[in-house]
């Protein structure tokens, strides 16, 4: 290894190691910049300084870290929350994180970093739990600022990996074991997002605001990359968790307190972005959870609305109105805003074909509007 990837390595390895607390937005410089730029939380980094800063942290993990006992990944992560490291330490900070922001999908350094978790959440579960608690909800919450940094910064292949969406949903599903474990052991858990009540990621009142917070996450990764599945797909399983731990919320179920919650939110995000098939797809999941009718009823009237006012013909939007309309029974709304055309057929009335029937009313709808204006 020569003293330049040295040099690289410790650079940014530094950087990772006094920014735990930081979400950082890293971006691939082009050649003529760099090779590796900071200004505050903004990092920029060329694609062959990466390289070489990759090529030390894989030797390092594989020579190293992947030898290490439980006890030495617990004192790896106990070592997080002190203020200082020591040289041996040094050197091992911020290896697995170049290694993931070179290669999002490395299962072998993702693996590690839940492995090393979860030695020290056994740790807590053993009966250490007022010593730890504090400590694993550091730890935690700076797994989900770096998993936050990967996911939202402008790199393509971060932004959809379902390596890293499926890494995050495991820390979630840690954190709500972890507060039930607080509230039946009666001890409380503090961390630096702990407000002065005593609510946070750790408090036991905050479903609703856990959720807005990682919605936001998948929203920005969606807007980084557009039709992101997996960033949906995540929000779906986050819903689904959320609703089975929520035991503050009584009534109505979980599961549609937390999709009314959201729904007007995604709704107004999916028409910010009216292409993006993946968010329409999951605001029809969260009508799913929502039973009134009226209130889905109110939600297809706003995105035909809009679909009518701004004279939106592209497929997903008219997809989405097309199955919110079918699967709960609203086709008679429909009728309303998007009366029968004269001379209409039922040609069009295939499961993959009706939203066609829609678009075309809308198109005579506008087409009429445009005659009578001149």
């Amino acid at each position: 290894m020569s003293d330049s990837e040295q040099l690289l390595f410790r650079h940014l390895a530094g950087i990772f190691q006094t920014h735990r607390s930081c979400v950082l937005e890293i971006e691939i410089l082009p050649p003529e910049f760099g090779p590796l730029l900071q200004d505050g939380c903004a990092i920029g980094i060329t694609k062959k300084a990466l390289v070489q800063a990759f090529v030390v942290a894989r030797r390092v993990f594989f020579d190293k870290l992947v030898f290490w006992t439980d006890r030495e990944l617990l004192t790896s992560c106990l070592s997080i929350t002190e203020k200082s490291d020591t040289a041996e330490r040094s050197n091992f900070s911020g290896v697995t994180e170049i290694m993931l922001l070179f290669d999002c999908e490395h299962l072998t350094a993702c693996n590690w970093r839940k492995r090393r978790l979860d030695v020290l959440i056994q740790s807590l579960r053993s009966g250490n739990g007022i010593a730890l608690g504090s400590t694993v909800a550091q730890v935690l919450e700076s797994e989900l600022t770096l998993l936050t940094s990967f996911l939202c910064s402008p790199l393509h292949r971060h932004t959809k990996s379902p390596t890293l969406w499926q890494h995050r949903l495991w820390v979630m599903t840690q954190i709500f074991h972890i507060r039930a474990i607080a509230l039946v052991d009666g001890f409380s858990i503090s961390s630096p997002s702990t407000t002065p009540d005593g609510e946070g990621l750790w408090g036991s009142k905050n479903t609703e605001e856990l959720i807005h917070s990682e919605l936001s996450v998948a929203l920005r990764a969606s807007e980084q990359h557009p039709r992101n599945v997996y960033a949906f797909s995540y929000m779906r399983h986050l819903h689904r968790a959320l609703s089975d731990t929520a035991e503050d919320i009584t009534t109505p179920s979980s599961a549609e307190r937390l999709a009314r919650c959201i729904i007007y939110r995604t709704v107004e995000w999916c028409m910010a972005h009216p292409r993006d098939i993946s968010g329409w797809m999951f605001a029809l999941y969260l009508l799913q959870a929502t039973p009134d009718k009226d209130f889905r009823s109110s939600v297809l009237h706003r995105v035909v609305s809009f679909a009518v006012q701004v004279g939106w013909d592209g497929e997903s939007l008219w997809i989405f109105v097309d199955q919110t309309a079918r699967a709960f029974g609203l086709v008679n709304d429909l009728y309303i805003t998007l009366p029968s055309l004269h001379g209409e057929t039922s040609d069009l009335t295939g499961a993959d074909q009706t939203w066609r029937l829609w678009l075309a009313r809308a198109r005579a709808l506008w087409a009429d509007c445009e005659n009578t204006s001149t």
